[in-house]
């Protein structure tokens, strides 16, 4: 009969146990540490991002190995007491007869049941463009408020590696104040946060954006496909998907941009009471509000617009309220979607509740004498979005939200603000306030010896972004439902 071991060599056991734990936990985070380390060589200097990456994969690593790992047994915890009854008996000689099994009384036939519904993906045609790993999901799990401490005492991460570049001054004073930068998509999604049963959507900025998303949600967690990436700007951008044809044709397609651009301004008059954007507010703006940009006005109006884009001055002509059709030129097709400036702090979830300027001056535009409106008073925001039709038939080209024949007549945008806000800060007083025209993502004059500062730009990737323009395939296929596609 083998010897019970003593308390003792049960002891020891455990702490051996324990000790192997450790020791595979060390070596798989110095494991971590060394490719995150080979990675910034290869880069520059990144040591505080190296830190923060770190940390936040050592944390999940040690949560899922407390998780998933195997118990290990305290010895000197009591067995449990048998259940009653002996489950290893002793009499092996002949087993009772299997007895017969009861009658069953036929079951009468289910009544149908309703079709299952089906759940709509959130996320299908991730990152169509193409967009490197590093500068799409770069700060992935770091808030804002964390990044915010190790950047710069006033601006937080706007100094960080992988929020800005140096050395790109701003275009000059202007009388107005812009502040512009581009955006990629991040994927296509059915539903949104201002509707989550809303049809096919194409998004930019927040990697994780859905239908559930909120302003909390977005600046804690997400990667981000605007200038800046995820330490600068989490806000989700959004409109509906661009499609060749009726959603339930099987040859329609869906049309991705050649260019996104994310445009904040303001009146010169105004512009230096434009307030910081209230994380958690929730925009809308297109033609469902019943607003119409005049061809002579279409940047003065808070509404929605197409036409094409002119390339000698980059602007929309030809403007009308649905797609034009195909004009033989080569010019992009444009869409101009405007939102409301002055805002209901109590209900930014509620975007009816926000004022735009033409209802509450009947169709007035945007003129000086216009906007002494009373109300919390934001910076102008409008998303530009060009579409390379390489020469296609346009006759049939819709939104996924237009009823049938509206061909583009539904045209509306929506944002979920998720700013970083000493981010916000920089680019509101060092290109609003200070009436700069910082038109490709730079941020102002703002002191501190961060002039020239911008925001980091969509890298290039070959075959697919040059210049910040997308240069890559055209066209998707329309996603099946059910299953997310990275395709």
């Amino acid at each position: 009969m083998t010897d019970e071991p003593t308390y003792e060599e049960l002891g020891a056991r455990l702490d051996a146990g324990n000790e192997a734990r450790r020791a595979q936990l060390e070596q798989r985070l110095d494991g971590i540490a060394t490719q995150l380390n080979a990675a910034s060589v290869a880069r520059g200097n990144h040591t505080d991002s190296i830190l923060s990456r770190i940390d936040t994969l050592a944390d999940a690593l040690e949560a899922h190995l407390h998780r998933h790992a195997d118990p290990i047994i305290d010895p000197f915890t009591p067995e449990p007491d048998p259940p009653a009854g002996d489950p290893y008996p002793t009499d092996y000689g002949e087993s009772d007869p299997t007895p017969e099994p009861p009658a069953v009384d036929p079951q009468p036939e289910p009544d149908p049941q309703p079709p299952v519904e089906v759940e709509l993906p959130t996320h299908v045609h991730v990152n169509p463009w193409g967009m490197d790993d590093e500068q799409v999901w770069e700060g992935f799990g770091a808030s804002h408020s964390f990044l915010n401490k190790v950047g710069h005492d006033v601006y937080g991460a706007l100094t960080r590696d992988e929020v800005t570049d140096p050395g790109r001054a701003d275009n000059g004073p202007h009388p107005d104040g812009n502040f512009r930068f581009q955006a990629a998509p991040s994927h296509f999604g059915y539903g949104c946060p201002a509707n989550p049963a809303a049809p096919l959507m194409m998004y930019a900025g927040n990697t994780e954006t859905t239908p559930s998303s909120t302003g909390e949600s977005l600046s804690q967690r997400g990667g981000s496909t605007v200038q800046g990436r995820a330490g600068a700007n989490r806000s989700a951008y959004w409109m509906p998907a661009l499609l060749t044809g009726p959603a339930d044709d099987p040859a329609t397609e869906v049309v991705l941009p050649r260019r996104w651009t994310i445009y904040y301004k303001s009146k010169g008059a105004v512009a230096e009471k434009c307030q910081p954007i209230p994380n958690d507010l929730l925009l809308l703006g297109g033609n469902f509000l019943n607003a119409w940009m005049d061809d002579d006005k279409i940047y003065r109006r808070e509404a929605a617009a197409w036409g094409w884009r002119d390339p000698s001055n980059d602007i929309v002509v030809d403007v009308e309220r649905t797609i034009p059709e195909q004009d033989g030129t080569g010019r992009d097709l444009r869409c101009v979607i405007g939102f409301p400036q002055i805002i209901d702090t109590d209900n930014m979830r509620t975007p009816g509740a926000h004022e735009m300027l033409e209802t509450k001056r009947n169709g007035a535009v945007w003129d000086q004498d216009q906007l002494d409106v009373d109300g919390y008073r934001i910076a102008h925001l409008q998303m530009l979005l060009d579409f390379d039709t390489e020469g296609r038939d346009t006759s049939t080209w819709q939104l996924s939200t237009d009823q049938p024949g509206d061909r583009g007549r539904s045209l509306y945008g929506g944002v979920l603000f998720a700013w970083n806000p000493m981010v916000e800060k920089a680019w509101l007083e060092g290109a609003i306030h200070a009436r700069r025209n910082a038109s490709e993502g730079q941020l102002g004059t703002i002191g501190h010896g961060l002039d020239g500062l911008t925001l980091r730009r969509i890298q290039d990737v070959p075959g697919r972004i040059k210049n910040q323009h997308y240069i890559g395939p055209k066209f998707l296929p329309m996603p099946a439902v059910g299953g997310r596609s990275d395709d």
